[in-house]
């Protein structure tokens, strides 16, 4: 039997089960309320809090953590899906070690792992990233406990690995919403197959009106990002979990496309439930809890990573560094001696064929001639010359094409706004200013731009925090009447240059 433990904003939730042969059956489950503020974005913010909740779990139940395994789900956690050859696993796990050193300067002490998923060919390799002071975190809280901690996951990898090892999802096309309190994660699935992922904050209030219309905007960014990529099947199925029934069917009626099915992510087959109280565990409530327990051959650890990371690495002995340089300092004037008497006899031998080869007046016969027809070709080049710095000229200047920019458009995800957008053609510099509802968002938001391949590069200046007012329009079914407020939100201001490449 395995014990899953996942924090999620409203509190600790504890499932143990067993798996076998394709199928989970769960023998318990429990929730452990945490007051507001304990948990934020995945990171434990009150330790001492937590720290007491599942003291007192353990005290009144002392077969609670054992076979423990943990799911963190954050958007501090750094995700990249890739196509790779075959390849070894130790070239595998330095592949992964590098995967991230683009944007090392979002993260502090990155502890990175791997793990397979499906892919449009063979199996696709998922990097995954968490900051390592996150991390030490849990596994300090866990230590102070004396509860043995057996693999750290994320809960994105769970819910990819139950999707592609669950036969009702194969092949389907279609989007699932894991919403944890005011926080949403969003999978896109092609025919069963991974292709993106967002996350976003929610401000509206849960079970209201602007509530169901913040969902649905997030939804209709998700199915313009899927008519973006121009694939043969259409995306007209979204499912949620962390939603109540009023919730989804408020959403529903705020939802313009009729084709569109909405559904609570429905309990597969798979997965069995023994507990005698059914009160205790809704499959749609400990949804990304539960797909913890379809962990792939080669699961992701960063448990098992962490503890690596904190090795020390073997350095070299006193004598051996005192050796080091006055070794290369002889290897290297032993070589530049040979190198340099190896090219005076050379040159000797060549001195005395070239005088030889002048002196011979068939050979000044020919020179005559050649220098006649170079100052010909010298004239024919000049001309040639100046075809292709027109040519170049022309090929330099970078083309700014409405798809580029309905790309652009299409990869803010529902968490950005863009507020100018100006571009100099002599510079070939698109300039891109706007606010985010988060300070990762506006992060994200300009990874996602360089991932386009349209630029060269992107200066981001970072974010500026502001307030602003928002009207939020609510409609009475009732009386068929709509009312606005006005409230004031944070949001975060960034700007970003870039540069177009040349002719593209």
């Amino acid at each position: 039997m395995e014990t899953l433990v996942f924090f999620s904003n409203k509190g600790i939730e504890v499932i143990k089960g067993v798996k076998g042969k394709g199928r989970l059956n769960i023998e318990a489950a429990f929730n452990f309320p945490l007051e507001e503020g304990a948990m934020l974005n995945g990171v434990i913010t009150d330790v001492e809090m937590v720290e007491s909740v599942l003291k007192e779990a353990a005290k009144s139940n002392k077969s609670l953590f054992q076979n423990v395994k943990l799911i963190i789900d954050s958007s501090l956690i750094a995700i990249k899906n890739i196509e790779i050859p075959t390849l070894k696993k130790k070239d595998m796990e330095k592949l992964v070690s590098t995967e991230f050193e683009d944007s090392a300067g979002n993260y502090e002490d990155l502890v990175v792992d791997y793990t397979m998923i499906p892919g449009p060919r063979k199996e696709n390799m998922l990097c995954i990233g968490l900051e390592k002071g996150v991390l030490e975190t849990y596994v300090s809280l866990f230590k102070r406990l004396k509860i043995k901690i057996k693999s750290i996951d994320v809960g994105l990898n769970t819910i990819l690995q139950y999707v592609s090892q669950t036969k009702d999802y194969k092949k389907m096309t279609l989007a699932i919403n894991v919403v944890d309190g005011k926080n949403m994660l969003s999978l896109l699935f092609y025919e069963g197959r991974y292709i993106f992922s967002n996350r976003s904050r929610l401000l509206a209030d849960r079970g209201t009106e602007s509530f169901a219309m913040e969902l649905s905007d997030k939804l209709s960014s998700l199915m313009q990002f899927h008519k973006s990529q121009k694939l043969e099947a259409e995306l007209n199925m979204s499912i949620y979990a962390g939603l109540d029934e009023l919730e989804l069917e408020m959403l529903r009626r705020a939802v313009d496309d009729q084709e569109m099915n909405l559904f609570m992510v429905p309990q597969t087959p798979n997965i069995g439930v023994k507990i005698p109280a059914q009160e205790n565990y809704v499959f749609s409530e400990e949804f990304l809890i539960t797909t913890g327990f379809f962990s792939h051959k080669k699961q992701v650890n960063l448990y098992a990573a962490y503890l690596k990371y904190l090795k020390p690495k073997k350095e070299m002995k006193p004598l051996h560094k005192a050796l080091i340089l006055p070794l290369v300092m002889i290897a290297f004037f032993l070589g530049a001696f040979l190198t340099f008497y190896l090219l005076g006899e050379n040159m000797q031998n060549k001195l005395v064929e070239m005088n030889d080869y002048i002196a011979n007046p068939d050979n000044q016969s020919l020179f005559m001639e050649a220098q006649g027809l170079t100052d010909q070709l010298d004239e024919i080049n000049a001309r040639i010359t100046k075809l292709e710095n027109l040519n170049d000229t022309i090929a330099s200047k970078p083309l700014l094409v409405s798809e580029k920019l309905n790309q652009l458009a299409s990869i803010r995800n529902g968490a950005i706004e863009l507020t100018e957008i100006t571009y100099s053609e002599e510079d070939g510099i698109l300039h891109l200013a706007g606010y985010a509802n988060s300070e990762k968002d506006a992060s994200l938001y300009v990874d996602r731009i360089k991932e386009t391949g349209y630029f060269s590069g992107v200066d981001y200046t970072g974010y500026a925090l502001r307030e602003m007012e928002k009207t939020i329009t609510t409609s009475a079914a009732a009386t068929s009447t709509s009312a606005s407020s006005t409230t004031t939100v944070t949001v975060f201001d960034f700007s970003a240059d870039c540069y177009l490449k040349a002719g593209e």
